[in-house]
């Protein structure tokens, strides 16, 4: 009669060479790991949150593009992979047009100065089993300066309404359905811009956080 062995992993990731044999993997409970992937990383204690500081004090972007000038950057190490997940920007005022959200992101460290510390990079699960490695989590309430990305940037969302708007908020979340995966050395990054009259906004960043020898 055969036998499979099961091996419980849930804080911690074994990691195969390709063409060895592996081990079919379960929680501390016993049970098979089927989960939605981005639940089962949340119980693994893989997912982090970096948000708005005081959310009652609002992020001013920025009046025109810049290549240099990002509102949001976050920089993974060497040794670190990061899976963006979700992306959320409250927009209470769009007084100016061409309000435009781009996210991107590039192959290095391309942080060079400013910015201000947004909230602490936090574990979603709540008796922090992981710290986050990410060495650089800033927003550009002050001024963000990094070097160009020039052509090996990768642009993975843009959103823009043409038109001044001061009545009323809008919400916009980007939660790709195939997230970009960005092994260390590597650089997220998001810009938030108007013409005439810089954006007012919230913002929240989710991502998965686990070592690069797990995916490479």
């Amino acid at each position: 009669m055969s036998e499979i062995y099961v091996k419980a992993k849930q804080d911690s990731y074994n990691t195969f060479p390709d063409g060895v044999g592996g081990e079919i993997r379960t929680n501390r409970r016993g049970e098979l790991v089927v989960n939605d992937w981005k639940v089962q990383a949340a119980l693994d204690g893989r997912v982090f949150n970096f948000a708005n500081l005081t959310p009652a004090t609002l992020i001013t972007g920025t009046v025109a593009y810049a290549a240099t000038t990002p509102n949001i950057i976050m920089v993974v190490p060497t040794g670190t992979t990061m899976i963006p997940i979700r992306a959320n920007f409250s927009i209470v005022d769009s007084a100016g047009t061409d309000n435009t959200i781009i996210i991107g992101c590039d192959t290095a460290d391309l942080y060079t100065s400013g910015g201000i510390a947004g909230s602490a990079l936090n574990n979603l699960r709540t008796n922090d089993p992981n710290t986050s490695a990410l060495t650089t989590a800033k927003n550009g309430d002050t001024a963000i300066v990094m070097v160009d990305p020039a052509a090996s940037e990768r642009l993975l969302y843009n959103w823009a309404n043409a038109f001044a708007d001061t009545v009323g908020g809008r919400v916009v979340v980007w939660e790709p359905e195939v997230p970009p995966v960005l092994i260390g050395p590597a650089t997220f990054f998001a810009y938030v811009y108007s013409t005439g009259t810089a954006m007012e906004y919230e913002y929240s960043i989710q991502w998965i956080e686990i070592p690069s020898t797990n995916v490479v």
